[in-house]
């Protein structure tokens, strides 16, 4: 996880999905700087969290929520 200081760390534990655990990292503008998952496909939660950065959490619910393995 970033070690940038004023970061605020939310835990979401997901149902429906193989990752049983998610760690999010967001800025004070609202904006994801990090993400660690536990559990589920490496290379998928790779991907996620590649293209979930810099992007604001009310845009990831937003494209994300409903989505189940």
């Amino acid at each position: 996880m970033s070690d940038e200081k004023n970061l605020k760390v939310i835990q979401f534990d997901p149902v429906g999905t193989c990752c049983k655990k998610m760690f999010v990292a967001i800025d004070e503008e609202g904006k994801i700087q990090d993400a660690e998952f536990m559990g589920g496909c490496p290379g998928n939660l790779q991907a996620v969290k590649s293209l979930i950065k810099g992007c604001t959490v009310d845009y990831v619910i937003e494209r994300l929520q409903g989505i189940t393995c």
